[in-house]
């Protein structure tokens, strides 16, 4: 996910990002990527991923896309 131009999230969407990982858990996601320049604007997903996504997924906070593209691997 490219969450970079990301500042908030309206409480309303929480709904529909909550059930996307659900559905990207339920298909067996290997591994989350997120490119988060600023750690502030994370706009809690690391507190949703404990919760809708297996413990053995992997989840790697990146800072720019060429650090994201590296860490797919």
């Amino acid at each position: 996910s490219d969450l970079s131009r990301l500042e908030h999230i309206e409480r309303s969407a929480t709904f529909y990002i909550r059930r996307a990982m659900d559905l990207c858990n339920e298909r067996g996601v290997g591994k989350i990527i997120r490119i988060v320049p600023y750690p502030r604007n994370n706009c809690g997903f690391n507190v949703m991923s404990n919760f809708h996504y297996d413990h053995n997924v992997p989840i790697v906070n990146c800072s720019s896309i060429e650090e994201a593209v590296r860490r797919i691997v």
